[in-house]
């Protein structure tokens, strides 16, 4: 958790809103599977019969010119809210990098002579160039978690919505696995 700390330290409104555009991200997710079955509902008998709401579009006929108006706008708005998260957190993250290998280097430079030949050259180098970033990356993963985390919790509700007995089905399998 220091390592959030770090990063919401550095810039915790960006952190925010990097956090925020994921967990969006995540609910348009779960929109996407109730806009595709309310487009394509056999009750509705939409594609059974010709509409008025014909569109043409590149020569490609579109019935339901309002559902893939919509659903082209989920797929938009995801991609960029998630490129959006995404870039602000590894701006942020090159950032927290640079002050953890300055840190690192002036501890270093501090350090008694005796101590750096006792951890040897290597392991100093290793963790200035192979450890620093490996860090940096699990804290990274933060938005794409919490996007998972919303689209699974969406869809779980979607599915409880739909059939009760499945969706504890569901659920019991995903703690049993």
């Amino acid at each position: 958790m220091k390592l959030l700390g770090a990063f919401a330290e550095r810039a915790p409104n960006r952190v925010f809103l990097s956090i925020v555009l994921g967990a969006l991200a995540g609910a348009g997710y779960a929109l996407i599977i109730p806009l595709v079955l309310d487009a394509i509902d056999p009750a509705k008998d939409k594609f059974a019969k010709v509409s008025p709401d014909i569109a043409i579009f590149m020569s490609w006929q579109i019935s339901n010119y309002r559902y893939a108006l919509m659903f082209a706008g989920v797929c938009t708005f995801i991609l960029v809210a998630r490129t959006l998260s995404q870039v602000i957190l590894t701006r942020i993250s090159m950032d927290v990098t640079t002050d953890l290998r300055t840190r690192m280097y002036r501890r270093i430079s501090r350090a008694p002579i005796a101590d750096l030949e006792r951890v040897g050259m290597p392991r100093l180098i290793a963790s200035i160039t192979s450890d620093i970033p490996v860090i940096i990356a699990g804290a990274r993963l933060l938005p794409e978690l919490l996007t998972n985390a919303v689209t699974l919790a969406g869809m779980l509700g979607f599915l409880l919505y739909l059939n009760s007995s499945v969706f504890w089905f569901v659920l019991g399998c995903i703690f049993f696995g």
